[in-house]
């Protein structure tokens, strides 16, 4: 008997957050801002340079940020700012697969040549912060006991979108 009550509240619980998560994305189509649902899950992330999605990933991030610019005035008891110049840099990792032509050897080709590419991080299967980015670093990491890691660093370069 409290098996099925245990199961049943799990049913009812999933069925509560499904019109909780529709609920959110009818109130985001209609105002047109964005809501972040409480909890995602990160196994549905995915990265991309342009169209492609980058071969054996398994976590990243991303840092947004603004400069903040002084304009605290003689004889003020506090600072005060006025916000300049939005930046951000982030950074992606997971195995090495040096046959992923159009997913890491594209992003290490850029990184090279100098390039810019287009990444876009997947936090569920359609929303994404994406922009233009250079690729700055592709720091490799080997173990005898386990698979040769590898990370690539990135820095924005013009403007980030949420969509």
């Amino acid at each position: 008997m409290h098996f099925v009550r245990q199961l049943l509240s799990r049913i009812l619980e999933r069925r509560a957050r499904g019109r909780l998560i529709r609920r959110l994305r009818a109130l985001e189509q209609r105002t047109g801002v964005v809501v972040l649902n409480a909890a995602l899950v990160g196994k549905i992330c995915k990265v991309q340079v342009g169209a492609n999605t980058v071969a054996e990933l398994d976590e990243w991030a991303y840092n947004p940020t603004a400069d903040l610019i002084e304009k605290t005035p003689f004889l003020a008891t506090s600072k005060t700012h006025l916000v300049g110049l939005m930046d951000g840099s982030g950074s992606f990792k997971g195995r090495l697969d040096m046959t992923d032509t159009n997913g890491q050897v594209a992003l290490r080709n850029a990184m090279l040549a100098g390039t810019q590419v287009t990444l876009s991080l997947f936090t569920d299967a359609t929303h994404k912060f994406s922009g233009p980015a250079f690729i700055k670093a592709t720091p490799l990491k080997a173990n005898v006991a386990t698979l040769v890691d590898v990370q690539y660093d990135f820095q924005a370069d013009g403007d980030w979108t949420w969509a």
